[in-house]
């Protein structure tokens, strides 16, 4: 608790008063919403609870995308790392490597900040990151979204209006524990390879620790 900086007298104050008015009333969602709201505030990503009955509203609010998947730079810009053909920011001529300058007339560093993910708590703050570059892009299917970019090669900035469409293909792209990793193809491949090298030290590679 000290580590973490939890102050349970202010969460106490903050959502004991949801669950008690959300059990007079008898709103199941208002007390699962006051359950998940509670864990965010918890930084530790082994915190979890029974929220499964809203993932009907994680749907709902994170199905709509444009097509890209965005990554951040040491420097601070913020640039396209991922296009879906024929998706909504592919038709509008985004390219891969497209610097993000804002969304919806918000600075990008800003937009990003101001997201809060649906897959908290975090326990560092680049997993917290991470996800933010995820979801500032995601939204209710069909709504409009502005965009400030300029593509690679080009000196302009182009502002564009899209609408977002159903699609997850960029989600997942971005999924921070999978990016990049080149882990076996099959169900039944073991999570760990070795190779022996000089000197008889193993150099092993853990893909994953579910398995």
């Amino acid at each position: 608790t000290e580590y973490k900086g939890i102050n349970w007298d202010d969460l106490h104050a903050t959502y004991y008063p949801r669950f008690e008015e959300a059990e007079r009333s008898g709103d199941v969602d208002a007390y699962l919403f006051a359950m998940r709201d509670f864990l965010w505030e918890i930084p530790d990503g082994h915190v979890g609870g029974a929220v499964n009955s809203l993932l009907p509203y994680y749907w709902q609010e994170t199905e709509g995308g444009i097509g890209i998947a965005i990554r951040e730079t040491d420097d601070g810009r913020v640039l396209v790392n991922y296009v879906t053909p024929d998706s909504p920011a592919d038709r509008a001529g985004i390219q891969l490597r497209a610097e993000i300058f804002s969304v919806n007339d918000i600075p990008i560093q800003d937009a990003i900040e101001a997201t809060v993910p649906w897959t908290g708590p975090f326990s560092t703050s680049h997993n917290r990151r991470l996800e933010q570059l995820r979801y500032v892009l995601r939204t209710p299917d069909g709504q409009q979204l502005s965009l400030s970019y300029r593509n690679p090669d080009e000196t302009d900035t182009t502002e564009v209006q899209l609408t977002t469409e159903f699609e997850y293909e960029s989600l997942d792209f971005s999924y921070y524990d999978t990016v990049g990793i080149e882990a076996p193809s099959g169900d039944l491949n073991l999570p760990v390879e070795y190779r022996e090298i000089e000197n008889g030290f193993v150099y092993i590679k853990i893909y994953g620790f579910f398995d």
